[in-house]
């Protein structure tokens, strides 16, 4: 027994010993054949070093789909290293149970799952590191005979009058005059309201919602825009007055990127979500936020990306700097302020990306429900699992079902479902 951990240490000692980065690099070359000599010299060494070394090679170079990531390794390079450290230290900081990462980005990150977990569909991970369509898996999983589409610009307008609009099929140019306000859709795509700068005294509302499968773009009286994402109602005034500019996320995620006003802070305010909760404030002056209050989460979270807000609810209230985000619980006060996120990554849907930064299979698949307009149920005991990165959203469901197959959880789609299974 103490012979077999010696050994069990002392072959972990060498692997740390050689940088993981370079005998990456190293791997790709003898892959793409353009290993030289002194490098196949330097390979051998860390082969020769422990068995562990060698079975993790043979791993990687028997990949799935590794010649096409192989191009992705070149895209990676450019792209930012600060993410090395914070992947690492993100890893560190997972459990053992869940050493096991789907989405990774960055150089090392395209190879390595955990430390000490080799991923063995290497050329899978690289495919979903990338931030565009160029390359995706050839063709959905195997058991996935059925495919669904990725959601798009889709959302409902309703006037003060009660008369709706449906925004997807309606002409560019004005849609509707509310007083003194007019409703525009531009060629853009995005629905701006466009009034003088003194309002009406009648203070007129309208809403916004989205479908699941749904989002869509809106700029405000004073200029503030909100990226709305999939299931999502927005009820706002058609012009600001009064000493606040005050607005209700009804439920479900929205950006906002805040028109500054020093005289008039700006106000988000979400409903509580359940009986004798209370309702959640976000009151701001100028800064770009997201707030994500679906009632299928088990948090309302809001994060901060630039400015300052301050997040009320009942009576506790905390005051975010950029990079944190604020976590609260239904039917509790608490409010957890979170600076370990990535704020980014939270907003990327409004980029067109899915981002997950440790999500567990549920709320992985949670997302993909509201953009792919599907139900999804669960048999059998699903294996624990965490993924990190980022996906595209705008391709069809199997493929980031096919991802998430490397990781030993399966799917099969009938008709408007998606059923996972162990």
């Amino acid at each position: 027994m103490c012979a077999f951990n010696y050994r069990k240490i002392r072959y972990q000692s060498v692997i740390m010993e050689f940088d993981k980065k370079r005998i990456t690099e190293l791997t790709l070359r003898y892959v793409r054949q353009e290993i030289s000599p002194e490098e196949k010299i330097e390979l051998q060494e860390w082969l020769d070093a422990s068995p562990i070394n060698r079975k993790r090679f043979e791993q990687r170079i028997r990949a799935e789909n590794l010649l096409e990531g192989i191009a992705l390794w070149q895209e990676a390079e450019e792209r930012a290293p600060a993410f090395d450290a914070m992947m690492g230290k993100r890893l560190e900081e997972t459990s053992p149970i869940h050493k096991r990462v789907l989405f990774l980005n960055g150089r090392w990150g395209s190879l390595v799952v955990a430390a000490s977990v080799l991923a063995v569909a290497v050329g899978a991970t690289w495919l979903w590191s990338m931030h565009g369509t160029r390359r995706v898996p050839q063709g959905p999983p195997a058991n996935i005979a059925a495919d669904l589409a990725p959601g798009g610009n889709k959302a409902m307008l309703t006037l003060s009058t009660g008369a709706t609009i449906v925004l997807d099929n309606a002409e560019n140019g004005a849609l509707a005059r509310q007083g003194n306000t007019k409703v525009v859709k531009l060629d853009s795509g995005e629905i701006a309201y466009q009034s003088p700068v003194t309002a009406g005294r009648e203070i007129l509302y309208n809403s916004i919602s989205t479908p699941k499968g749904g989002q869509y773009k809106l700029i405000l009286s004073d200029g503030t825009k909100v990226w709305i994402n999939a299931a999502t109602v927005l009820r706002y005034p058609i012009a600001f007055s009064g000493a606040t500019r005050t607005i209700e996320l009804t439920k479900g995620e929205a950006y906002f990127e805040i028109a500054h006003d020093a005289s008039r802070p700006f106000i988000v305010q979400v409903p509580a979500m359940h009986p004798g909760d209370k309702d959640l404030s976000v009151q701001v002056l100028g800064t770009s936020f997201d707030v994500n209050a679906y009632q299928d989460e088990p948090d309302t979270k809001t994060t901060l990306l630039t400015g300052a807000i301050k997040v009320t609810k009942g009576a506790k209230a905390v005051v975010l700097q950029p990079g944190q985000q604020a976590q609260i619980t239904a039917n509790s006060e608490s409010i957890i302020v979170s600076s370990s996120i990535d704020a980014t990554g939270a907003v990327a849907w409004k980029d067109g990306m899915f981002s997950f930064d440790r999500a567990g299979t549920e709320a992985v698949m949670r997302q993909l429900a509201r953009w792919y307009d599907v139900e999804v149920t669960y048999e059998g005991v699903i294996p624990v699992r965490q993924f990190v990165g980022t996906v595209p959203r705008n391709v069809p469901v199997s493929y980031v079902l096919k991802g998430l197959e490397y990781n030993d959880v399966h799917f099969k789609i009938e008709g408007k479902k998606i059923i996972v299974t162990p």
